[in-house]
Order: C-alpha cells, then sequence, then structure tokens
C-alpha cells in the first residue's frame, strides 16, 4: 500500500520553495520527489496554486520546460488546498 500524499504539504513545501527562489522550474520542484505518487501530488499543488493566482506559469513548447514564478500573491496553503483536496 502506497502512502498517502498531502496535496495541502506540497501546497505549504512549494509556497516556501517560491516566495524563497521567486523562480523555479517545475523540474526543480520535483527533484527531490522520491515517489511518482508525490510527483502527482505536487502537480496538483501547482494547480492549486495556480487557481489561487499565487503563481504564473510559462511554457515556451508542448512538453517543453515548465518555469513557475511567485507572484507575491500572499496565501493560506492551507485554504489554497482545501478547495478540493486533502
Amino acid at each position: 500500500h502506497a502512502p498517502t500524499v498531502s496535496v495541502t504539504e506540497q501546497v505549504t513545501l512549494m509556497t516556501a520553495r517560491l516566495q524563497r527562489a521567486g523562480r523555479l522550474t517545475f523540474a526543480e520542484l520535483i527533484g527531490d520527489a522520491s515517489t511518482r505518487l508525490e510527483v502527482v501530488g505536487r502537480f496538483l499543488a501547482l494547480l492549486e496554486l495556480y487557481k489561487a493566482r499565487a503563481v504564473d506559469t510559462q511554457q515556451e513548447e508542448a512538453l517543453g520546460r515548465l518555469d513557475v514564478a511567485w507572484t507575491g500573491l500572499d496565501v493560506d496553503p492551507a485554504v489554497v488546498a482545501a478547495s478540493n483536496w486533502t
């Protein structure tokens, strides 16, 4: 049985990293993910952060590098993730 991955925890982790760095690639955001499930959790977290307008993304070509930038919007990770995930 695979361990569960909390989207809320992934939002918290990614929020902290992006606030410090300002801009990272998605590859950098998932670089320390130890399981495929954790990668999926971080992608879902990215979608929630985008929906909350806390991040902006840029991708020059399909399947190319995905750049993620912090917008400066102050968000509560628990509230961002609570809209759809636990």
